[in-house]
């Protein structure tokens, strides 16, 4: 039992000197010696994550949910933990298993499913959101990344859907006009391009959807043929 306590005593300074085989084998050591408990493999699970070493915190949350294998904070912590490894795949699937035991934060759903985007799973994605929509019709975010997807894929008749979807739900979302915008410039419908930067706009609140915006307006009016237009934009 000291030796247990002294090894999780000194687990922080390991890691920061990047000791990370010597605690995952003396965890290892411990753990088939029973020393060690769900508690403790989830304190290194944390430790790990808050040092930013996220595969050492894979491996202690899939010890911690051998522990406890139909519980909820093991199953999302490790679920988080491969998603900062850049596993995907791997994380899409540990998410899933997570929700069995309990409730995933919207903003968890969001931003797995722009990690699919960005690699480059768009069907994952799209599937991952349409499950959560089939269960929540009234989740605006779901909407606008499904948006996202389908402007990244060149749909944009589909993405001003989505966008349009998500301002039914929530009309005051700066970022979704925006994005609006920019998918009817994708379809070369100008006018109603510059209709949606104008609104973006009027309702933003931070420096990102006002220079996107303004941005967008000013390429609307420049394939309007309306070049002062577009230099009254950035005045």
């Amino acid at each position: 039992r000291r030796f247990k306590e002294e090894f999780l005593a000194l687990t922080a300074w390991l890691a920061a000197g990047n000791h990370l085989k010597v605690i995952t084998d003396l965890s290892d050591v411990l753990d088939k010696a029973f020393m060690l408990d769900a508690r403790d493999f989830n304190h290194l699970g944390d430790l790990m994550m808050k040092s930013g070493k996220a595969a050492p915190a894979a491996h202690f949350y899939a010890k911690y949910r051998e522990k406890m294998p139909t519980s909820f904070d093991p199953a999302i912590k490790a679920a988080r933990a491969k998603l900062a490894t850049g596993d995907t795949a791997g994380a899409a699937a540990a998410f899933r298993e997570a929700g069995k035991y309990g409730q995933l934060s919207r903003g968890e759903i969001v931003t797995l499913a722009q990690a699919l985007v960005g690699a480059k799973k768009f069907d994952e994605a799209h599937a991952f959101l349409d499950a959560e929509l089939e269960a929540d019709k009234n989740f605006a975010d779901a909407y606008f990344t499904k948006g996202i997807i389908y402007s990244v894929q060149g749909q944009c008749k589909k993405a001003i859907e989505y966008y349009g979807r998500t301002l039914f739900i929530d009309a005051n979302n700066a970022s979704a006009y925006t994005n609006m915008g920019y998918a009817r410039l994708d379809c070369a419908e100008t006018s109603e391009a510059i209709k949606a930067f104008q609104t973006a706009l009027g309702i933003s609140k931070n420096k990102i959807d006002h220079f996107d915006s303004n941005l967008g307006l000013a390429i609307a009016h420049l394939r309007n043929g309306n070049d002062p237009g577009a230099a009254e934009t950035f005045k």
